[in-house]
């Protein structure tokens, strides 16, 4: 009866890093992928289309390349409001 328990335990917790890694990579922004060299629709797809492993290589092969492009990139402009 441990077993199975265990087994689903487990299977929470990968769909669960599955699901943060997917909007992880969705929310960063194209151009920072760019900086890094590399295109962010790859790496969402590789992220669905391979689940749990997609995921693990993004984690330990991209995720950190990406995440330091982001000291290279521009602030963004200010926002104003229209009529004002």
């Amino acid at each position: 009866m441990l077993i199975p328990i265990l087994f689903l335990g487990l299977w929470i917790a990968a769909i669960t890093f599955w699901i943060f890694m997917v909007v992880e990579v969705a929310r960063i922004p194209d151009e920072q992928f760019r900086a890094a060299g590399t295109e962010k629709t790859v790496w969402v797809l590789v992220v669905v289309l391979a689940h749990i492993i997609g995921a693990l290589i993004w984690r330990f092969a991209k995720r950190r390349d990406v995440r330091a492009a982001s000291h290279g990139l521009a602030a963004p402009a200010p926002q104003t409001k229209a009529g004002t």
